[in-house]
């Protein structure tokens, strides 16, 4: 089963408020602030009845590096949207903003911490904070905005970041109204009673601004008797006036209006067809204008990256070819692309820094499992330890355990390597993906030793997008090997698009043709933000995940589900996990090092731990700091310091390491995801010139022409001090099972 649809795409607006009018039958509008907004936005659909948006732990977005900042709160659940960043104005950083409030002094004009969301794979996602420093007010001919200026953009480049954006607030923190004023949304769903009788009639689905009155539109159900006898519930839509004489009670505790319509008003006030195909126009242009203000800012991005010959097939084609373009420039997040560009550059790699040492600290040997087997076999239920087994690994490996009973713990297999992207019908993907479940099952059971009951472990399969369906179907088929559906959940792994290898440098992004860019997976440290943005992180955390371990499915898992992992990062207070070896082993590798200040020489926001933000701990950006990094023995640097003599350890970490994360941890990593560092793997593809304009034929020279660009897990490791680290030592690579 999959969580992806848990998050909620759109935001309530922060709609005017309705005023009771005493003095006529008819209720009057009385404007917050700017007039124009009854006559554009006011025609109540049901977006401003929708959803609040839920704060998705979520986050890490194509978000600018001036937003990309901690939460302060984990459980603020509702915002509403007071306004759309247009376009950039003048060279000073101040952007154009559209209201979405009657409020707009009060939103735009007072400094302070404000929110914005982002749009990503068509929805709306975030908050991100910001701090709004100052605000105006413009007229252009008779409509009105406004210009803002954000801390930490003051420049129309950095600027141009925010264009698409929408700016939020928290819903607490609405103006308190008179008792006689009301939300659009606090009204939307109340129950609509008979003064008289008390006797419920419908209910209120929406609200309209007839350009003289408010008018309450309520749902009424009654029953009627059909051809045959029988009675059957009938529905009909009516307007009812939002006056004190036809409306005069609003209960907000018990969310209920008590009406007292004129004889005939039920039965008269029927809307026609008209206004409503009038509300679904309007609600079409809104939408559409939303899409043009969102492409606007692709464009700039775009432009500001000198791509623009990726746009060109917008211009041309028939229209389910642009749509199928636009929809794909929407899905790009930019910020990243951009970092990646930059960090797989051979002129990067070149200038990375030099005080880096290869790790040649002493760790703990190896967990000892002799004796184990037997030990399981003799006495599955009393779960003591024996002489034959080491004290330690036996406290580690039930203390892991018995964190898996208390559902602390999620599985996150990646399917997403060489595997996923072959022929899928290899008996060996579908092998391994059994064996996975296998391990999972057996988990399961063995945390039903500690606790009675069997657990359900959270299992998340993150696929490439060409394998999704196929092994969601594969599960499906399987019966989930044993599992069950309820635990079973699926991502997809983000792409991104694939750049020319030019010896000068001057990387372009490449078109299968004119409205198709060629894309690809971005590597498994891609899976940080997708479980973010996906809102299975923040289902994880409502079940109460504290550990998420990510293994990758290209490698043998038989050591991967250890619980001892578990164990031994509550026991070291640690936020991540890797495993490490002095021995050597074949298949692509890096040597475990440390760096002192950053890789790129970028500030790094260190993570900092709830429990030590309540000693007195501040979270920084800090450019100067130790933390561990993984480098590969072709890009160690010519000018590094390294200390290591021949008899000296120098620990190895295999590519496709598996992690464990603290869901904690793995939350900060999301929010500086725009700050990993990213490598090249050259493909071979074919692929249109800017110039050409014909799709790709079949004929087409097909050469090692493309850099398919990845981010590692191994970036995990960049965001917090050495001491937060559980290095397991593997030496002797005992098989667990």
């Amino acid at each position: 089963m999959t969580m992806m649809s848990r998050t909620s795409s759109l935001a309530a607006v922060e709609a005017r408020p309705l005023f009771f009018n005493k003095g006529s039958l008819f209720p009057s509008f009385h404007h917050a602030c700017i007039a124009q907004w009854c006559s554009s936005l006011l025609p109540c659909s049901l977006s401003f009845a929708a959803p609040p948006l839920k704060k998705n732990a979520c986050a890490g977005l194509d978000v600018p590096e001036g937003v990309t900042m901690v939460m302060e709160a984990d459980d603020i659940d509702d915002f509403v949207e007071v306004g759309l960043i247009r376009s950039t104005h003048g060279v000073k950083g101040e952007l154009k903003v559209m209201s979405l409030t009657d409020f707009p002094e009060q939103r735009f004009e007072r400094p302070g911490i404000r929110w914005l969301g982002f749009y990503r794979m068509g929805k709306l996602v975030g908050p991100r904070k910001i701090k709004l420093l100052c605000g105006r007010k413009i007229m252009q001919g008779k409509d009105s905005a406004w210009l803002l200026t954000f801390e930490g953009f003051d420049s129309k480049e950095k600027a141009s970041e925010l264009v698409g954006a929408t700016i939020l607030v928290e819903d607490a923190n609405r103006p308190v109204l008179n008792a006689d004023q009301f939300y659009i949304p606090e009204l939307i769903g109340m129950l609509v009673h008979m003064k008289d009788s008390g006797n419920v009639i419908g209910s209120i689905v929406d609200i309209f601004n007839s350009g003289a009155s408010d008018l309450l539109r309520v749902k009424l159900s009654y029953l009627v008797e059909n051809d045959g006898g029988d009675t059957e519930t009938k529905d009909n839509l009516v307007w009812i006036p939002f006056v004190k004489e036809i409306v005069p009670i609003v209960d907000r505790e018990s969310r209920f209006v008590a009406i007292t319509p004129p004889q005939g008003l039920l039965e008269l006030n029927a809307p026609s067809k008209r206004p409503l195909k009038e509300e679904l126009r309007k609600q079409a242009l809104r939408s559409k204008r939303k899409l043009q203000d969102r492409m606007a800012g692709v464009r700039k991005k775009v432009l500001a990256m000198k791509q623009e010959h990726i746009l060109a097939g917008l211009a041309c084609g028939e229209d389910p070819q642009r749509e199928a373009l636009k929809m794909q420039l929407l899905g790009i997040d930019f910020s990243s692309l951009k970092r990646a560009m930059e960090t797989s550059s051979e002129d990067f790699k070149s200038s990375l820094g030099s005080d880096v040492n290869a790790f040649s600290s002493t760790i703990p040997p190896p967990l000892d499992w002799k004796g184990l087997t037997g030990w399981l076999r003799d006495s599955p239920k009393g779960l003591r330890c024996g002489d034959e087994v080491n004290e330690s690994t036996w406290r580690l490996w039930r203390h892991g355990l018995g964190l898996v009973a208390e559902g602390k713990v999620a599985i996150v297999s990646l399917a997403t390597g060489d595997i996923a992207d072959a022929e899928l019908t290899d008996s060996c993907f579908e092998s391994n993906l059994e064996d996975q479940a296998g391990q999972v099952l057996a988990m399961q059971e063995l945390a039903e030793m500690i606790s009675g009951e069997k657990p359900l472990i959270p299992w998340v399969v993150v696929t490439a997008e060409s394998s999704s369906e196929y092994v969601q179907n594969l599960l499906k088929a399987e019966s989930h090997f044993g599992l069950s559906e309820q635990q079973v959940h699926f991502v997809r792994l983000s792409c991104l698009p694939y750049v020319s290898c030019d010896v000068e440098g001057d990387q372009k992004i490449l078109m299968e043709s004119q409205w198709s860019i060629i894309a690809g997976a971005g590597g498994d440290g891609q899976v940080i933000g997708d479980l973010d943005d996906s809102g299975v992180l923040n289902s994880l955390v409502e079940m109460g995940v504290t550990y998420i371990h990510l293994c990758s499915m290209e490698k043998s898992l038989a050591t991967s589900l250890d619980p001892a992992i578990f164990g031994v990062m509550e026991d070291q207070n640690a936020c991540v996990s890797i495993r490490v070896t002095s021995e050597a082993f074949e298949g692509d590798h890096g040597i475990l090092c440390l760096q002192k200040g950053s890789v790129d020489g970028r500030g790094r926001s260190i993570f900092i731990s709830a429990s030590e933000k309540a000693a007195g701990a501040v979270k920084s950006i800090v450019d100067n700091f130790e933390h561990f990094t993984v480098v590969k023995p072709h890009d160690v640097p010519n000018t590094a310091s390294w200390t290591l003599k021949d008899d000296e350890l120098a620990y190895r970490v295999p590519s496709n390491c598996s992690y464990t994360l603290s869901v904690e941890y793995l939350r900060h990593l999301s929010l500086q995801r725009h700050d990993f560092i990213y490598d090249s793997e050259v493909k071979k593809t074919g692929f249109i010139e800017p110039s050409e304009e014909i799709t790709l034929g079949e004929n087409a020279v097909i050469e090692e022409n493309a850099l398919q660009l990845k981010c590692s897990l191994h970036n995990a490791l960049m965001f917090c001090s050495p001491s937060k680290v559980a290095l397991l030592n593997c030496d002797k690579m005992f098989v667990y099972s």
